[in-house]
């Protein structure tokens, strides 16, 4: 399961380094990192709740509710993208 985590990750680097650069990008790297890492300190806190809430499944559980998360929320950025054109756009 880690390493669809880690998939993660390397795409979202490398959709940073494709939007941003200089300053821009040290910037939003940075602010990626710290959301990444905030997944990495909680997500196993609460996968292990959920276990013992729901054991056997709960594990499973989690992680289906998590990677649901992820994509309605990629959904909304694909709706959001079609609506403004030039807002995937690189900055400046």
């Amino acid at each position: 399961w880690g390493g669809c985590i880690g998939g993660l990750y390397t795409v979202g680097l490398a959709h940073l380094a494709q939007r941003f650069t200089g300053a821009d990008l040290a910037a939003a790297n940075s602010t990626f990192l710290f959301a990444y890492s905030g997944g990495v300190l909680v997500g196993p806190a609460l996968l292990g709740l959920s276990i013992e809430a729901w054991d056997p499944h709960g594990f499973a559980a989690a992680l289906a509710f998590c990677f649901l998360l992820y994509f309605v929320l990629v959904l909304a950025r694909m709706a959001n993208l079609r609506r403004s054109p030039n807002a995937d756009a690189p900055g400046p």
